[in-house]
């Protein structure tokens, strides 16, 4: 008979609470000219992270890096532009 090792619960491996993979958004800036097509800025590209239940992540950045946007764009406030969130499985 073989025994497993025990691994405490704490440490045992669960499915990601909120996985975030290619993160893409961004904004369609007003016309300047009529026949030229308006301008994009992309304010995320390729943002991706695992978060797991019980653990904290912090997300830092200089002004205008889209952290606010990150928050914004996983509540869906904003509309993502491309990529994948899952919520405990689940797309966002």
């Amino acid at each position: 008979m073989t025994s497993l090792p025990h691994t405490p619960a704490s440490q045992a491996p669960t499915a990601p609470l909120l996985e975030v993979t290619d993160l893409v958004r961004e904004y369609t800036l007003p016309r300047e000219h009529l026949l030229r097509p308006p301008a994009k800025v992309q304010a995320l590209k390729g943002v991706s992270f695992t978060l797991h239940s019980g653990r904290s992540l912090g997300v830092v950045g200089e002004s205008g890096s889209g952290k606010t946007t990150v928050g914004l764009t996983l509540l869906r406030l904003h509309q993502a532009t491309g990529g994948t969130a899952m919520f405990h499985g689940k797309d966002l």
